[in-house]
């Protein structure tokens, strides 16, 4: 099980940088274990919040400009209160029964302080959470 699991996460990884080489563009900086830890919470996340009643989750990644590559996860579950939106990031904040609050705390910190992208949850359709990480590039073209 344990197998399959890291397959997906690299999966996920892999999708990201290729559709960034793609449009010419890499990750400056790029720490792949991090980045992998970090898009697994997301995933997990979003498995958790399906809670085993099935539903979706989509992984997208693009650049969204010349300087940028954006990777959304998003879910078709409950999505997030209202009441927590503000602080989700924060230390200590959770959502889950048995939840101690540090995933997507340590998941900003990768984003945001390794990386110097950031991440921000995005606002919900009719239905689930999406989350927004956007990553620096440059582009190989230019000569790196």
């Amino acid at each position: 099980m344990k197998a399959r699991r890291i397959v997906r996460i690299v999966a996920i990884v892999v999708l990201a940088v290729v559709v960034a080489l793609h449009f010419g563009f890499g990750w400056q900086g790029l720490t792949a274990l991090l980045l992998t830890w970090a898009l697994e919470n997301l995933v997990k996340n979003s498995l958790d919040a399906l809670g085993g009643k099935g539903g979706s989750i989509r992984i997208q990644a693009r650049a969204s400009s010349e300087k940028e590559v954006r990777v959304t996860v998003s879910d078709t579950g409950p999505g997030v209160s209202p009441e927590v939106r503000s602080e989700l990031f924060e230390p200590g904040v959770t959502t889950k029964e048995r939840g101690w609050g540090v995933g997507l705390a340590l998941t900003r910190r990768i984003v945001e302080g390794v990386h110097k992208g950031r991440i921000e949850l995005g606002e919900e359709g009719p239905k689930g959470a999406v989350f927004h990480i956007h990553l620096p590039a440059y582009s190989w073209k230019a000569g790196s």
